[in-house]
């Protein structure tokens, strides 16, 4: 038995049900767009499967009743029906993008800063689609994960990789000077400023650290660091604790802080890029291009704000 049921179709079941449905031969062909031939062709079939009759055929114009057997394949059948009818509603979801996983890297500023809007628009407008997140301030990892297909997505500092996958550039984000409050006048701080004080850092492989200390030495200046950290927070706490002054990129510092003073830095660095970079192809989330376009839409406003004057 189980290995004749095996032999059938999910066509079978079908034209069984409506058949079941319609107690009529002749009306379940109609509903399904075959020849009623067919369809008698097809529940002969099932029922060899079976090896009992379905239908009890009285004849005639009287309509067709199920068999006891017929009944307990109609409960399965209903089943099985729902499952594929659920099946095939999840698959146009994930066609259209409305439902999925997707999968995203970030790094601390991003993170906190623009991660979180992209993550809230996501919510609001596809809420099927569930958003697993990654954070590391390795941005070769990124890569890696995004190459290994770990991750859909992700945020980086631009120009620092070489890579094959879809980019975007988000905005432009100004190095600036955080010290305490009180250290310098109002305005711009030159680089020559800024090496007169100790300084604190972010660790020599990070990708900003080493374009700030770059561009203070292409200048012609060699800053004395006193401390090292990979988190944001703590460079900050330093500099406000009076162990030294730092130099940050803007989205990166918390321009609430009372006890800080933030200062355009006036020459040496050049602003860093953020950019999405993105997987393409037949296995791509549909959604990760609207996850790209709702991190342009809610990072237009940051060019102007990053680039106002502090």
């Amino acid at each position: 038995m189980i290995m004749l049921m095996g032999q059938i179709e999910l066509r079978h079941l079908f034209t069984f049900l409506a058949v079941a449905d319609e107690r009529s031969f002749g009306r379940a062909a109609a509903r399904l767009g075959y020849t009623q031939s067919a369809v008698s062709q097809q529940i002969a079939a099932l029922e060899r499967a079976a090896g009992i009759p379905l239908f009890i055929r009285p004849g005639g114009p009287r309509p067709v009743e199920l068999t006891d057997a017929g009944s307990a394949l109609r409960e399965y059948a209903n089943a099985i029906a729902a499952e594929m009818r659920a099946a095939d509603d999840r698959l146009a979801a994930l066609r259209s993008g409305e439902r999925g996983r997707l999968r995203v890297g970030s790094f601390q500023s991003v993170s906190v800063k623009v991660l979180p809007l992209v993550a809230r628009a996501l919510a609001t407008e596809l809420p099927d689609v569930e958003l697993d997140l990654i954070e590391t301030d390795d941005p070769s990892k990124i890569v890696e994960l995004i190459e290994r297909r770990e991750l859909d997505a992700g945020f980086l500092v631009g120009d620092h990789l070489d890579h094959h996958f879809r980019e975007q550039l988000l905005f432009h984000d100004p190095y600036v000077v955080v010290a305490p409050a009180g250290t310098f006048p109002d305005g711009p701080v030159s680089s020559a400023d800024v090496v007169r004080h100790d300084v604190i850092a972010q660790p020599l492989n990070d990708v900003c650290q080493i374009d700030i200390e770059r561009g203070l030495r292409s200048v012609g200046h060699e800053p004395n660091v006193v401390f090292r950290s990979i988190d944001n927070a703590t460079v900050q706490a330093m500099a406000r604790a009076g162990r030294g002054v730092a130099v940050m990129p803007r989205l990166s510092v918390d321009l609430h802080d009372p006890n800080i003073g933030v200062h355009e830095l006036a020459d040496a660095v050049e602003p860093r890029t953020i950019v999405v970079v993105w997987r393409e192809g037949p296995a791509v989330p549909p959604a990760v291009r609207r996850f790209v376009d709702l991190a342009i839409d809610v990072t237009r406003p940051l060019e102007d704000e990053l680039t106002h004057p502090v």
